[in-house]
């Protein structure tokens, strides 16, 4: 079984710190095996900060190798050949800014679509739930199908346990986003009468 395999077979929280950590150097070293054999400049950089596949797992994980976000923006990183692309990832950003930028394969897409329904079945339960998601609909956000915001994927990966799904955000003509208070109230009251317990869902810096 696979250290991937392995993560997704216990329940998040259940493992003692130390099971926990040394899965996780595991995970993070196989996740930067990949990484150093099939991105040149993320070898490069791991090369100069004095790692390679000899380093093994027995390291701090404040010694890890992170990346920056900003190398995102600057650089184009990527360990998948182009023709395996079926997606691409962008970053929020503002006017004249230039997002971040990450591709997808399809193994990485299922891998994403495992692992949220493994952690969302197992904080909320394998019921579905009527998701209210104080956002705006991702059909409504103007982005090509083959180059989505990363927001809207997010907000679509986490709707795989949602019962029925009710945006109640919307975004004018200059891209700020407003609280649309009546489609809020009749979301929760309609959960509220179906006597289902209601998901409320959007992130931090769009509340």
């Amino acid at each position: 079984m696979g250290t991937f395999e392995t993560l997704l077979s216990v329940e998040p929280h259940s493992l003692n710190h130390i099971d926990k950590v040394k899965l996780f150097k595991k995970a993070l070293f196989d996740n930067f095996r990949h990484h150093y054999e099939n991105c040149l400049p993320y070898q490069k950089l791991c090369n100069k900060r004095g790692w390679s596949l000899n380093t093994g797992t027995n390291f701090k994980l404040e010694d890890f190798p992170y990346l920056p976000v900003e190398i995102f923006k600057n650089m184009h990183l990527s360990s998948i050949s182009s023709e395996n692309v079926v997606r691409i990832l962008q970053s929020s950003a503002s006017s004249g800014q230039i997002p971040s930028t990450v591709p997808l394969d399809n193994e990485t897409r299922k891998r994403q679509i495992k692992t949220l329904i493994w952690f969302l079945s197992n904080r909320l339960g394998k019921k579905r739930r009527p998701f209210v998601v104080l956002d705006v609909d991702p059909d409504n956000i103007k982005a090509e199908q083959y180059t989505i915001s990363a927001r809207a994927a997010a907000v679509r990966g986490f709707l795989t346990a949602a019962s029925s799904k009710k945006y109640c955000m919307t975004e004018d003509m200059d891209g700020e986003m407003h609280l649309d208070l009546q489609s809020l109230e009749d979301a929760l009251q309609a959960a509220q009468d179906s006597g289902e317990q209601a998901v409320i869902f959007g992130y931090t810096y769009v509340l």
